[in-house]
């Protein structure tokens, strides 16, 4: 809650006292001096200034500033919003998209899966067909996939996770137990008082799914890249098997232009002896043989800084590597 509060001082310190309109987005970035902040009291506490010193007060030791830099920049490593609930937890935006959508049923598990899609208010309907890159992150989309498989591969193919209550039990297996207390998914609609690994272990049947360990955020990381690299090193074999292929096809046409030219330079001296016993002499241009055409492989294309455009020229761009003397470009 704090650290929302501290963002909405930046935001009414500049409005009121700078007269300058100030974004959220832009607000997380700035840090202001333990005066502003005392200035910009929130209506609130403005009743009770000594609290609110307190608190400012706070955000200044070396402990916070080390957390919140910790966590700013464990944030950043998302690729993407952590949801579209809002302030709302799980429960309230289940009620708002059901509101939005009359008609429409929804369960915890439904409701987990588009507050990760879209607002309450928007279009946004679950089907069970989104691949991992249409959830706010892979990772979600990763989790609501592995568990939807379990699911069925438990209770049965024709098991819907979307009108059927979440299985706990099954939530616990595939997420290594609670981390940080909170559930793998849905956490906020699981009660997880009275669950513990220890209890579910001792209570596993030889049938029921393994526990499998939950695999931390860095793993993840590492797995990412690594599918990258294999892209990158995908793309790379293609592009040169394209090339091999290319400098084999531009081998066979110069074969096949050399054999040609062959046939042209026999067939010449053909005529010419022809022509010399009737008499006749051949025109001189058809003496001389053709010179072979030299095939051209294509190249990349260049960069725009390497080849300006005519306007960059007009205006008196230079290309990478020309120095202008003293007094800017040379005029013609």
């Amino acid at each position: 809650m704090h650290h929302e509060v501290k963002y909405q001082c930046a935001i009414t310190y500049s409005g009121e006292k700078l007269g300058r309109k100030l974004d959220k987005k832009r607000a997380r970035q700035i840090t202001m001096t333990r005066e502003q902040y005392i200035e910009a009291i929130p209506d609130w506490c403005r009743s009770f200034p000594d609290c609110w010193e307190k608190i400012v007060d706070r955000w200044f030791t070396p402990a916070y500033i080390k957390q919140h830099e910790a966590l700013r920049a464990h944030r950043l490593k998302m690729k993407g919003p952590a949801h579209h609930q809002g302030s709302r937890n799980l429960s309230q935006y289940k009620a708002a998209w059901m509101k939005a959508h009359p008609g429409k049923d929804c369960n915890d598990f439904k409701a987990f899966c588009m507050s990760h899609l879209g607002k309450s208010g928007s279009e946004v309907d679950y089907t069970g067909q989104e691949p991992p890159t249409a959830y706010t992150n892979p990772e979600i989309g990763e989790r609501i996939r592995e568990y939807t498989v379990a699911a069925k591969a438990r209770h049965g193919e024709e098991y819907d996770p979307c009108t059927q209550e979440i299985d706990v039990d099954l939530v616990m297996r595939q997420g290594g137990g609670k981390k940080h207390g909170r559930m793998w998914i849905a956490n906020s609609v699981i009660d997880s008082s009275e669950l513990s690994l220890t209890r579910i272990r001792a209570g596993s049947a030889a049938t029921d799914p393994p526990i499998r360990p939950r695999v931390s955020s860095s793993q993840h990381q590492v797995d990412a890249l690594q599918a990258e690299l294999q892209n990158e090193k995908k793309q790379r074999e293609e592009t040169d098997a394209k090339l091999v292929a290319t400098s084999a096809t531009v081998e066979a046409q110069n074969a096949a232009l050399a054999m040609q030219q062959t046939r042209l330079e026999e067939l010449t001296k053909f005529l010419a002896a022809v022509g010399e016993k009737s008499g006749l002499s051949l025109p001189p241009e058809l003496l001389h043989p053709l010179p072979l055409p030299v095939p051209v492989l294509p190249t990349p294309q260049q960069s725009a800084g390497s080849n300006p455009t005519p306007a960059a020229i007009a205006e008196g761009i230079p290309s990478p590597g020309v120095q202008y003397p003293p007094g800017g470009a040379p005029t013609s």
